[in-house]
């Protein structure tokens, strides 16, 4: 490989990093603020630094830690399946078959994801931080080695990387750099391609922990023009990775892959920028400012109420003034303490509450910009109803699902896919038959967190509400057979359309189905009041021959006119 593509890569990367030293800026200040100890944008963390020296007041941090907190499990709570393998078409995904192949793929995957060996749990906490907090993270989902046998999910510095935006709005193009000590260097490259510079071949022997500059490019491989060579064609299809010494400007190893193997999560773009910025950090930031000040303020305060200064006599007080435990202060004999103390203290900082009240309106505006007075799950066991339930969980819904439903695609969906294709490469799902119906079909996700929890929760107290519903139009009708006026109301279109109201619409039955199931309805009612009258009728049946068998032994009148009965005395 030439050194110029190494030059070109380096310049172009090299230009981005530049581009973005305003927005470095902005960073090391939240970092600053909310995370002290990934302030390393404009310079260097030092070991056994106390990082947060600066800080009067931790509250901005416990606000921080409890929002990536909240962030991180709400996405992937502990403990369980957080997602599984679906389609876009219900048909399939409720076919057995496909249901239990997609379910059984999901498994695996997990599995293989949150082995200990690939670092998933790690760097996912450490992109929760750098995605809630500065806006953007970055993972990289890669193989242990040649040999393919384990993922290696790693989370990066996004101060060390720089990407630009494809033509589907999405990062296409990438550079990380990399300070690498130059024995792990030479272990990390050693396969039969690989190039390592003489001159670090040299110093390794001398020097292993001294480190050296590397920066990994991926870039489509239709920009990349290493794959140009006289009779052979031109790569248009995925991604070529090229790993680049810097310090030495060459070329270290160059291969192709057919995904881009880098997560880049972004919260909120700003308009024409690669980059994101956290709306949640971006709005506390003042008030982390503000509450540091205060801070100060009512210790200054506190001091003067404890320590206040003191107030003395001209010539009345003999010696110092001893303020230490059974000091003695020796006052004048001839002064007259009739015209005042001859020390007293200067009464300062009166209004202390109003401080302390003060500190308490900023922290709550901390916790109000970092979601946590809306991520707080509803408290439903003191309800008195099934209406104020509901209330409860839509309000819930309403807040969070704005907030995780784009994260789940922008994040999670990312992350996932860069894994199942990465292990679909290294036939980590075996040589399982895949269902017909599932080949060529995309695949897509089913979460299952506590925020689709909130959500079945809210179907479920729909069912309630449908039912309460059901009852009211089913007393209506039974009222309306005695009552003129009611009969004028439509009732099944009043509980299709309340149904609909209440947002159970996909529940219902097309109205010309629901008409046939309603005619065969009142055919059943007919057959089963019969079969309910059967035992009467037969009772009056019986009843009748009984009668018969009686009257046929009574004896007929020997002639006409005998009485039947005994007349009358």
């Amino acid at each position: 490989m030439a050194d110029e593509n190494a030059v070109e890569l380096l310049k172009r990367s090299s230009a981005r990093f530049a581009k973005r030293q305003t927005l470095d800026t902005f960073r090391q200040e939240v970092a600053l603020n909310f995370a002290p100890d990934l302030a390393s944008w404009t310079n260097t963390l030092i070991w056994g630094d106390d990082f947060a020296s600066h800080l009067a007041d931790g509250t901005p941090l416990l606000m921080a830690r409890d929002f990536v907190g909240q962030v991180g499990a709400m996405l992937r709570p502990a403990g369980k399946q957080w997602f599984w393998h679906r389609t876009q078409d219900d048909e399939i995904n409720n076919n057995r078959a496909c249901r239990e192949y997609l379910d059984w793929k999901s498994t695996v995957m997990m599995r293989i994801m949150t082995d200990r060996s690939t670092g998933f749990s790690t760097a996912t906490k450490t992109a929760d931080r750098f995605f809630s907090l500065f806006g953007d993270a970055v993972l990289s989902v890669d193989y242990d080695g040649p040999s393919r046998s384990a993922l290696r999910i790693a989370a990066w510095h996004t101060k060390d990387c720089v990407w630009a935006i494809g033509n589907d709005n999405k990062p296409d193009t990438i550079t990380r750099r990399e300070q690498i000590p130059l024995r792990n260097m030479v272990r990390r490259f050693r396969q039969s391609k690989d190039k390592i510079s003489a001159k670090v071949k040299e110093k390794v022997e001398k020097a292993p922990d001294e480190e050296i500059e590397i920066r990994h490019e991926v870039l489509p491989a239709d920009e990349y023009d290493a794959y140009i060579k006289k009779g052979a064609l031109k790569r248009k299809d995925g991604w070529v990775s090229v790993w680049v010494d810097a310090t030495n400007q060459e070329i270290i190893r160059e291969t192709h892959q057919e995904t881009f193997r880098y997560v880049v999560p972004m919260w909120v773009r700003v308009l024409n920028w690669p980059y994101a910025i956290s709306p949640a950090t971006t709005i506390a930031l003042p008030d982390a400012r503000l509450i540091q000040q205060q801070a100060i303020a009512i210790m200054e305060a506190a001091e003067k109420q404890i320590n206040p200064p003191l107030i003395a006599v001209q010539d009345a007080i003999r010696g110092t003034v001893g303020l230490d435990s059974r000091a003695i202060t020796w006052v004048d004999k001839q002064y007259d303490e009739r015209t005042g103390d001859p020390l007293r203290p200067l009464e300062l900082g009166k209004n202390f509450g109003l401080g302390i009240d003060s500190l308490d309106r900023t922290a709550a505006q901390l916790a109000r910009a970092f979601y946590l007075d809306v991520l707080r799950m509803p408290d439903t066991r003191n309800s008195k109803s099934t209406l104020e339930v509901q209330f409860l969980i839509d309000e819930y819904v309403r807040a969070a699902l704005p907030l995780f439903a784009p994260i789940q695609a922008d994040y999670n969906e990312a992350m996932l896919y860069e894994v199942d294709k990465a292990i679909e490469a290294a036939q980590g799902y075996g040589n399982v038959d895949v269902p017909e119906e599932l080949k060529d079909v995309e695949l897509t996700y089913q979460w299952d967190n506590p925020l689709t929890d909130m959500m079945e929760r809210q179907k479920a107290q729909m069912v309630a509400e449908v039912a309460q519903l059901a009852n009211t139009i089913a007393a209506l009708e039974a009222a309306a057979s005695q009552s003129p006026s009611l009969q004028q109301i439509d009732s099944v279109k009043m509980f299709r359309e309340s149904v609909m109201g209440i947002g159970g619409a996909p529940w219902l039955l097309d109205e010309s189905v629901a008409k046939k199931q309603g005619e065969m309805a009142a055919q059943m009612n007919g057959v089963q009041q019969m079969i309910g009258a059967a035992p009467n009728v037969a009772k009056l049946i019986d009843s009748g021959v009984n009668a018969a068998e009686a009257a046929a032994t009574i004896p007929n009148p020997a002639e006409p006119g005998f009485p039947m009965l005994p007349a009358p005395a």
